[in-house]
C-alpha cells in the first residue's frame, strides 16, 4: 500500500473487503455447524443416558429399570407449530378486521375446514384438544398453538 494524501485506493478496499468477506462466510459456516451439533446432541441425549459400571459391581445399577416410553418433546413442539401455521393459513383467509384484538381458532373448526389434520397423543393415540390464538396489535399479528393431550400440556393452555 502506498500512503499518500488522497486516502485509500480502490484496490486496497477490494482487498480489505475480501478479506472481511471472507472472514464473514467463515463465521457463518461455524457457527451453523455448531448449531447443527448442538440440535443433534438434543435430540440424542435419551441415548446417552447410560448407567456406568461401579468397580465391584455384576450388572449397573438403573433406578428405573424399564419406564414406559418418554415422552417426545419435539414431537408436541412440532404440534404446536403445525396449529400456529394452520391458524395463520386460517386467520390470513377469513378474517378481515385487523383490530379485532384477540381471538381464539380451536382445532376442531381448522380440521373441519382442512387446514389442519386431527392432532393425537404421541403416547396413547388419543385426540388432542388445541387452539390457535391470534392476537393484532398495531396491525401485527401474533399466533401462538397451544394444544393439550393426554401426556402433554402447552404452558398457558386455557380450557
Amino acid at each position: 500500500m502506498k500512503l499518500n494524501n488522497h486516502g485509500w485506493g480502490l484496490r486496497e478496499m477490494l482487498i480489505l473487503s475480501s478479506v472481511l468477506l471472507l472472514f464473514l462466510l467463515v463465521s457463518v459456516f461455524l457457527v451453523l455447524k455448531m448449531y447443527n451439533r448442538m440440535d443433534e446432541d438434543f435430540t440424542n441425549d435419551k441415548e446417552d443416558d447410560v448407567p456406568v459400571q461401579q468397580p465391584g459391581q455384576s450388572e449397573p445399577s438403573v433406578s428405573n429399570p424399564e419406564p414406559e416410553e418418554e415422552i417426545d418433546l419435539i414431537y408436541y413442539l412440532n404440534l404446536e407449530k403445525k396449529l400456529e401455521t394452520a391458524g395463520r393459513n386460517y386467520w390470513l383467509e377469513n378474517m378481515t378486521d385487523e383490530s379485532l384484538g384477540g381471538v381464539n381458532i380451536y382445532l376442531g373448526e381448522l380440521a373441519d375446514k382442512g387446514y389442519v389434520q386431527e392432532i393425537k397423543d404421541q403416547i396413547s393415540g388419543n385426540p388432542c384438544d388445541g387452539y390457535a390464538r391470534i392476537f393484532v396489535e398495531n396491525s401485527i399479528a401474533t399466533i401462538d398453538g397451544y394444544i393439550k393431550c393426554d401426556n402433554y400440556k402447552t404452558e398457558g393452555y386455557v380450557g
